[in-house]
This record gives structure tokens, C-alpha cells and sequence, in this order.
């Protein structure tokens, strides 16, 4: 019989989910600046190994699920796309060069107007765009 039992293998692909996560924090990161926590969305703030995984590895770094946070583990990537386009509109620099290997930060992205865009940034609630 060829492979592993399906059960080793859902282990195996779960352990290097979370070892890729925890690869990518310790590698680009900067280095004396850990972050405040670390917030699990999509499918993987259900699965109780990664999050364990993550604990363990990522130690003394908190661990919570976005949820705890008010984003909805199924809207992170949306909230994403929501927080880069905000960062365009306020002209803010939004990459990391340490990251991804650019020589400077910059502003992400092209804002590309239609019709109804000067009403839009006016139809904000002022609470907008402060963090």
C-alpha cells in the first residue's frame, strides 16, 4: 500500500500550515518589534491544532481569533482589500519593505474615479478611516 493514512496526512498538512505561518512572522518582522497579537481568520481559526501550533510557536506573541476582535474570521480578506484601499484614498504608504524586498515604502494601488467618486470620500461617517 502506497501513502500514509489519510489522518497523517490531514496532521502533516496542518503542522506545515501553521509552520508557514509562524516562518513568515519570525522572518519578516522586524527584528526587537514583536506585534501586539497575531489574529487567525479564514478556515484556520477553526481548527483548534493550528491555533495551538501557533500558540506554542509564536509564544509570548497572543494568539486570537479576528473574531475577538470584531472582524469576522470569513471577512478578513475583504477587510484587507478595505484597509489597502483606504490607504490609497488617504495617499499612506501601505507595504512593507522589509517584506517584500522594495527599496521604500509606498503608496499601493491606483485609484482609478468613475462618475460618482467625489461624493464617495464625502459619504464616509466621520469615524472613518481613524485608527
Amino acid at each position: 500500500e502506497r501513502g500514509a493514512p489519510p489522518e497523517d496526512e490531514i496532521a502533516t498538512l496542518t503542522a506545515f500550515s501553521a509552520e508557514c505561518v509562524i516562518e513568515a512572522v519570525r522572518t519578516h518582522l522586524p527584528p526587537g518589534a514583536p506585534p501586539a497579537e497575531l489574529l487567525v481568520g479564514g478556515g484556520g481559526y477553526q481548527n483548534e491544532t493550528i491555533l495551538r501550533r501557533l500558540r506554542d510557536g509564536l509564544a509570548p506573541i497572543p494568539v486570537h481569533s479576528s473574531a475577538e476582535r470584531g472582524i469576522p474570521p470569513g471577512a478578513v480578506e475583504a477587510v484587507a482589500f478595505a484597509l489597502l484601499g483606504w490607504a490609497a484614498l488617504r495617499r499612506v504608504p501601505a507595504n512593507v519593505p522589509a517584506a517584500t524586498g522594495a527599496r521604500r515604502e509606498v503608496v499601493l494601488g491606483h485609484i482609478t474615479p468613475g462618475e460618482r467618486f467625489p461624493s464617495l470620500p464625502g459619504s464616509c461617517p466621520p469615524s472613518f478611516g481613524k485608527m
